[in-house]
């Protein structure tokens, strides 16, 4: 099946803590304010609950969600790493 897509404001306190996270690693963020995917955000993006969503994180993967989806051990280090940051900066807004 097919999920709605999400959309999320730059500004919002998730995003800047995921830009900030990503920045610490000396990584320029790349941000797209819209999410199409293979998975549900929407059910979080959409009413009744109207939550910011995002995809976000540092590490080696590809072919997500389809077939042959691969991710590297040193990039799976890398997106743990990414998340304790990320969690810190969200704490802190």
């Amino acid at each position: 099946g097919f999920y709605n897509p999400t959309r999320t404001s730059p500004s919002e306190p998730i995003v800047r803590a995921a830009v900030k996270a990503t920045e610490s690693f000396g990584v320029r963020p790349l941000v797209w304010p819209c999410y199409t995917s293979g998975i549900p955000m929407a059910i979080f993006g959409d009413p009744p609950l109207n939550k910011p969503t995002l995809g976000c994180g540092l590490g080696r993967m590809g072919r997500e969600h389809i077939a042959n989806e691969y991710f590297t051990v040193e990039g799976l280090r890398s997106y743990e790493k990414f998340l304790v940051s990320f969690f810190h900066e969200f704490a802190s807004t």
